[in-house]
């Protein structure tokens, strides 16, 4: 227990007394873990390094792995809960790079659940940088590695980025199995390099495939940076958790003049422009298919909504692109500076 008696969490790294490097090591995740503050990042207390094993002292969540969770109850965890996960773990790692921080090792194993709250976790590989060479002779996460890294051995923003979509199909991928799991590393490796991708999970909305595209585009210059990612994410997840009757159908998809891409959950319509590639501006417009919906129905401004929609529900449309917009707030509110 600390002072004020809150559960912790104690990591253990034991050392023979002889290498420094295990503290060493320790050392650095001490240093980066406690520059954060955040909801969504596991909270860092001290540590105990005046005998062996060392210890690091973190903020216990009860909950365990997300990776855990979804391996024991599979379909268990509906689909706007999975949506919340995808949301909250977007906020911890906007905040880790607002403080110019590379987490390196972003995975459902390394996110944790305290009742229903997420949290980023396990800082062993988190750098306090905006580019970090690593050494490619020693073992990698090849599943959740960018392909750029095999050429640059740099990992940056945009990896984590990567990193995150691959997380993003963990959370849908039902039941759960690791990323390329039919592969070998050496296999991963060559085909992620030559532009393949895992297939898209058949329980992932179309609004949340088309960020996790984005997030692994093969460009990592056009990749989204995490406050994108966060503030598109807070629409899906508005649209999923904003009331009891929680949408659980697909999106269809139907194409327009591509400039932005409309999703409507329900009755309520938001806004999610990725940028256009470069040669074509088109338009896509997403609507949750309701389950006795033969044909789509337009409103007066030609948007296509959902059918049998209760007349009193509410509908709203979000303009990402608007900065001024205060339709969608964080729970939390912007990082704390410590």
């Amino acid at each position: 227990m600390v002072k004020d008696n809150r559960p912790i969490a104690v990591k253990r790294i034991d050392s023979d007394g002889k290498n420094d490097q295990a503290l060493i090591d320790m050392m650095k995740e001490a240093r980066v873990m406690q520059l954060f503050d955040h909801p969504n990042i596991v909270k860092f207390y001290g540590y105990i390094v005046d005998r062996t094993p060392y210890l690091l002292v973190m903020e216990l969540c009860s909950d365990g792995a997300v990776e855990d969770k979804l391996r024991s109850i599979g379909r268990g965890i509906p689909p706007a809960q999975r949506v919340h996960y995808s949301m909250q773990a977007s906020r911890g790692l906007e905040y880790l790079h607002s403080k110019t921080c590379i987490h390196r090792d972003l995975a459902t194993r390394n996110c944790l659940l305290h009742g229903s709250t997420l949290k980023l976790a396990d800082f062993g590989m988190c750098r306090a940088t905006t580019c970090y060479k690593i050494d490619l002779s020693k073992p990698q996460n090849v599943r959740w590695l960018a392909p750029e890294v095999w050429k640059t051995a740099e990992t940056k923003f945009n990896t984590d980025v990567y990193a995150f979509a691959i997380t993003l199909w963990e959370l849908f991928e039902i039941p759960y199995r690791t990323p390329y799991q039919e592969w070998p590393a050496y296999t991963v490796k060559e085909r992620v390099m030559g532009g393949y991708r895992l297939q898209t999970p058949k329980e992932m909305p179309d609004a949340m495939i088309m960020i996790m595209k984005r997030c692994w585009d093969h460009d990592s210059e056009r990749r989204p940076i995490a406050s994108e990612i966060r503030r598109q994410l807070e629409i899906v997840n508005q649209a999923y958790n904003d009331d009891d009757n929680l949408p659980t159908g697909r999106f269809d998809v139907v194409e327009k003049d591509q400039k932005s891409t409309t999703l409507t959950a329900r009755s309520r319509s938001v806004m999610m422009n990725p940028p256009p590639p470069p040669t074509s501006s088109t338009t896509t417009t997403a609507a949750v298919k309701s389950p006795t919906a033969k044909t789509p129905t337009k409103d007066a401004n030609n948007n296509i909504i959902a059918n049998n929609i209760n007349s009193t529900a509410k509908s709203r449309k979000v303009d990402l692109n608007n900065n001024n917009n205060n339709q969608i707030k964080s729970d939390y509110g912007p990082p704390r500076a410590l």
